[in-house]
Parts: C-alpha cells; sequence; structure tokens
C-alpha cells in the first residue's frame, strides 16, 4: 500500500480472500511468478540497470528502455 501509494480505500477495495484462492492453485513456481508479475518486479534491462548499473536498451528492438509494459 505505501509502495503504490494507495489510499485505504483502495487498498480495502481488494478481494483478499479470492487472491488467495486464486494463489493455492498455484505450484509455488508459479506463485512466485505471479506475484513478480503482480508487482512489476519481473527482470527487464530497466530492473537490472537499477541493480546492477546495465544499459537500460531493449535487446529486441534496440531502441526503446526495456520496461516491464514495453515487454508486455
Amino acid at each position: 500500500m505505501r509502495k503504490a501509494n494507495w489510499p485505504q480505500a483502495v487498498f480495502n477495495l481488494i478481494n483478499w480472500s479470492t487472491h488467495g484462492t486464486a494463489f493455492k492453485r498455484l505450484t509455488r513456481q508459479q506463485t512466485i511468478y505471479t506475484s513478480k508479475l503482480l508487482h512489476q518486479l519481473t527482470h527487464t534491462n530497466r530492473r537490472d540497470n537499477l541493480l546492477y548499473g546495465h544499459d537500460r536498451t531493449c535487446t529486441l528492438c534496440l531502441s526503446e528502455e526495456e520496461t516491464f509494459s514495453h515487454v508486455l
């Protein structure tokens, strides 16, 4: 809630029990990957740059920064 800068009202709109039920149906590996997708923590060159200082450019198009949105 703090990281996303959500007010309490937005946080309360999430159906947490359904969220939990969906996660119970996934394997551990699927749960980890899904969590990374939901929180935009999947590996991208932008994230790699923040962690290691590497080039942010997309390795496929070579013209834009590789962000989560760009990959999708």
